[in-house]
């Protein structure tokens, strides 16, 4: 009598055909997946270094504590009523917050973002001072306003 154990040549090969076929199918949909992902996370990046950049600036603004303000086209300085200096300074394609107190001792120096193609501040208007800031990163265009009361 002839033994049945094992498998025959034919359903090997019927097995590997099966198998090629569901790992192509699995290598296509994550090569879809992955750069539909990375296409999402390069848009979202960008609005992410826009809003990280305007939540200091705003957490500034509403405090209320703003003396008086310097603005040119690549630097924002904020004096505040306790002595404290605040800076967003656009520098080789960067957005930098440094804080100092009230005798010139650095608080703080933090890199809010990176990858600017290009930063404008622009004081619409003296009486109240509003501010208006236009940015391309990662070629999208981002504006914000901010008014200092």
């Amino acid at each position: 009598m002839k033994s049945n154990k094992g498998i025959t040549l034919i359903s090997l090969m019927i097995y590997l055909i099966v198998l090629s076929i569901v790992i192509g199918s699995v290598a296509t949909f994550t090569r879809y997946f992955y750069r539909n992902t990375n296409e999402t996370i390069f848009t979202m990046s960008s609005s992410q270094k826009f809003v990280r950049v305007t939540e200091f600036i705003s957490e500034d603004v509403n405090s209320g504590n703003i003396e008086r303000s310097t603005i040119s086209n690549d630097k924002i300085i904020f004096y505040m009523n306790n002595g404290d200096v605040h800076e967003y300074i656009n520098m080789e394609n960067m957005i930098y917050y440094v804080a100092w107190d009230k005798d010139g001792n650095e608080i703080a120096e933090i890199k809010l973002s990176n990858e600017i193609d290009s930063f404008e501040i622009k004081q619409v208007s003296t009486t109240p001072v509003k501010i208006m800031i236009n940015a391309v990163i990662s070629s999208v265009q981002y504006n914000s306003v901010f008014i200092i009361k």
